[in-house]
């Protein structure tokens, strides 16, 4: 096996990786814009996710492709966002939505406590 495809399985792999963490980026930005759901945060962590994606893919092309644009890299990054989104998206939310729910009773065992009582009288 030449060098050269071992080359471009890499890249197509590191951008089937990158389109995956910016599928987790998503869930994650869409999940705090539920959780605010002012039209104004709303707007802000679109904001937010559309930058982060673009900055994502822009650093992960210059990197491993040297700017070198081709089809089957942004193809890769698709599939990578479609396959995370369709296997593991929910995990992720699950996870989130666990988390959420634990801080949500540490804060109510910690606001009832009797010292936080007295010191926020």
């Amino acid at each position: 096996m030449t060098r050269y495809p071992v080359t471009e399985a890499y890249l197509f792999l590191t951008l089937f990786l990158s389109g995956a963490a910016a599928c987790a980026f998503y869930r994650v930005t869409s999940y705090c814009g539920r959780v605010f759901s002012h039209r104004l945060f709303t707007a802000l962590f679109d904001a937010v996710f559309v930058a982060g994606v673009a900055a994502l893919l822009y650093f992960t092309l210059q990197i491993a492709a040297n700017g070198n644009v081709r089809i089957y890299q942004i193809a890769g990054f698709i599939l990578g966002f479609c396959f995370f989104n369709r296997v593991y998206s929910q995990i992720i939310v699950k996870l989130i939505k666990k988390t959420a729910s634990i801080l949500g009773r540490l804060s109510k065992r910690l606001s009832a406590a009797p010292i936080i009582k007295y010191l926020f009288k």
